[in-house]
């Protein structure tokens, strides 16, 4: 795709956008590359699932946020529950890695494990409530480059932004299991051509 002219030459000085990169609006999955899955909704207990998102050998993705929805059983969606599954024992941890492990933590060590949670590593965060009977929603957004830049991963070194889920997701196969549990991440292509 490569740049993008928004403005037929005109920077931003012209009041339009200018060249811009490609950019990026993929799910994490569990693949890393948009071709896994993408609805985190399952019973990860007893082994781990990391979803993800990695470029390619040569390419370097800059991410400014990540959007996160998760719906369930609109009665149980609650600041003190994950979605509507019970508070999580484990929790997700967020953290941006390479082959030779973790290069930042993005939560500290300290897991997000209930809907409350969420705000506390990223302001934007609110239960939409249901006035029927169906799901209720939490949508998160987490801007990265609020907290200075957008993150930024080589994929000539394996780098990676991981989200790792360690709990069941299915509330054991009762009613209130998960309905959706994505991880949406925004950013650009550097240097594109």
């Amino acid at each position: 795709m490569g740049f993008v002219d928004l403005n037929n030459g005109g920077g931003p000085g012209n009041s339009g956008y200018g060249i811009v990169p490609t950019p990026i609006y993929r799910h994490l999955d569990t693949n890393g590359d948009g071709s896994g899955t993408k609805n985190a909704i399952g019973d990860y207990s007893s082994t781990a699932e990391i979803f993800y998102i990695q470029p390619p050998a040569g390419q370097i993705f800059r991410l400014t946020r990540m959007m996160v929805l998760i719906s369930g059983k609109a009665s149980s969606v609650k600041t003190d529950s994950y979605g509507s599954v019970p508070a999580l024992t484990n929790g997700v941890q967020t953290r941006v890695q390479d082959d030779s492990g973790t290069i930042v933590d993005l939560v500290d060590g300290i897991n997000v494990k209930t809907n409350g949670d969420w705000g506390r590593v990223c302001f934007d965060s609110v239960i939409y409530t249901s006035t029927s009977n169906t799901d209720s929603h939490v949508r998160v957004r987490w801007t990265f480059e609020k907290a200075g830049y957008p993150i930024r991963l080589v994929g000539d070194r394996n780098e990676r932004l991981e989200v790792v889920l360690n709990d069941d997701f299915t509330d054991g196969g009762g009613a209130d299991a998960l309905t959706y549990n994505y991880f949406h991440v925004q950013g650009y292509i550097e240097n594109t051509t």
